[in-house]
């Protein structure tokens, strides 16, 4: 990743967790319905991408 700066690094994974969180949720809402699954599924799609954002960041350190 040394072809990007860390500012676009940085927006690139908050869009990434936004989009996964939302998407995961909406798909798990319209397929389920709504409920704690649906809130489980936003959670851990935004989660993910920052906690990989955090582990290659520690990496480069």
């Amino acid at each position: 990743m040394s072809s990007s700066c860390r500012v676009c690094l940085l927006i690139r994974t908050v869009i990434l967790a936004v989009a996964m969180g939302g998407g995961g949720g909406y798909l798990v809402a319209q397929s389920v319905g709504p409920g704690k699954l649906s809130m489980l599924a936003t959670f851990f799609g935004a989660i993910v991408p920052l906690m990989w954002y955090v582990r290659d960041r520690d990496k480069d350190a």
